[in-house]
C-alpha cells in the first residue's frame, strides 16, 4: 500500500504520499496474571495440610513451578535422573531442546526428598517420569493445568491460572525480591532482557495497589 501511494504521489496523481501519515501503533503487551504472596501463602497452606501421595505429589510439582520458575512442558517432560539434590539442582530441556540447569532451593530440596521416597515407594522401577498419575502413567501438562486448577479453587482463589502463571508468579515475587531484571532473565532463561522487563510493570502494579491501602 505504501508503494503504490509513493508511485501516485511521484506520478502527480495525488499531490502528496498519503502514506506518510500512517503510523503503525503496537497493541499494549497484556501483563499476565500470578499470584500475589498472599495468595500464593494460601495455595501452598491448602496443599500442606494433607498428607495422601496424590497432594504430595501435587505439592512438589506446583512448588517447583513456584520455586525454578519452569515452564509447564519442561515439568511434564521431568524424570527422575533430572533431579540432583545433592548438587541442589535440577537439569531441564529448555525452548529448542536447550540443555539448562535451574537451582533448587533449601526447603524444595527437603519437599522433593520426601517426594522421591514416596514416589520410589508408589512408582513402578521402570518408570523414568518423575510425576505419575493414578495409573502410574506421566502426567501430561493437561493434568497438571487441571491439578492446579483444582488446588486454586480449594484454595478459594478465583484468579483464571495456568500453570504459566506460577511461571509469572515466580519471576515477580523474585524481582520484587531483588529488583535485578539481570538476575530474572538469567533464572527465566530468556535470550533478551527486553522479554523480561515485563515483571518491573507487575511489580509497579503491585506498588500502586499497596499505596492505595494506606
Amino acid at each position: 500500500m505504501r508503494a503504490f501511494f509513493a508511485w501516485a504521489a511521484e506520478t502527480g496523481v495525488v499531490g502528496d504520499n498519503p502514506a506518510r501519515s500512517i503510523r503503525m501503533h503496537r497493541l499494549p503487551r497484556k501483563l499476565p496474571v500470578f499470584l500475589t504472596a498472599a495468595e500464593k501463602k494460601r495455595l501452598l497452606k491448602e496443599l500442606k495440610g494433607r498428607t495422601d501421595f496424590s497432594t504430595l505429589r501435587d505439592r512438589a510439582m506446583i512448588e517447583v513451578l513456584l520455586g525454578t520458575g519452569i515452564r509447564l512442558g519442561e515439568l511434564a517432560a521431568l524424570d527422575m535422573d533430572d533431579i540432583d539434590l545433592d548438587a541442589k539442582h535440577l537439569r531441564v530441556r529448555a525452548k529448542g531442546n536447550v540443555p539448562q540447569v535451574k537451582f533448587i532451593k533449601t526447603d524444595l530440596r527437603t519437599l522433593l526428598r520426601r517426594y522421591l521416597a514416596e514416589r520410589r515407594r508408589h512408582g513402578r522401577p521402570e518408570m523414568e517420569a518423575l510425576f505419575l498419575s493414578n495409573r502410574d502413567g506421566r502426567l501430561c501438562q493437561r493434568q497438571i493445568a487441571n491439578r492446579l486448577a483444582h488446588w486454586l479453587r480449594k484454595a478459594g482463589i478465583e484468579k483464571e491460572l495456568t500453570p504459566h502463571g506460577l511461571r509469572h508468579t515466580f519471576a515477580t515475587h523474585l524481582y520484587g525480591a531483588t529488583n535485578d531484571l539481570l538476575v530474572v532473565q538469567r533464572a527465566l532463561g530468556h535470550r533478551d532482557v527486553s522479554t523480561t522487563q515485563i515483571y518491573t510493570h507487575l511489580v509497579d502494579g503491585q506498588l500502586e495497589e499497596a499505596l492505595e491501602r494506606l
